[in-house]
């Protein structure tokens, strides 16, 4: 379990379970933006944002495969 805080305001903690990476993001302030704001460059300029854009760019990849595949199975079945 890893924390980070942004001005006292706003804590950002996540947890590494198997293949999934747990975020929680809680505020304590009337105003939490400037804090969301600063954990959200954290986030930009790490490996976790890369990992979750890999990992959605495969999920698309794999649906358009999917897409692909079924019209041509369906006319092999017809054939």
């Amino acid at each position: 379990l890893k924390r980070w805080r942004a001005e006292n305001s706003v804590t950002m903690s996540s947890k590494v379970s198997g293949m999934n990476t747990l975020l929680s993001v809680s505020a304590r302030a009337n105003n939490p933006e400037p804090g969301f704001q600063l954990i959200n460059q954290r986030i930009t300029h790490s490996t976790i944002n890369d990992n979750i854009w890999a990992s959605l760019q495969n999920a698309q990849i794999q649906a358009l495969k999917t897409l692909d595949q079924r019209p041509a199975e369906k006319f092999a079945q017809q054939m």
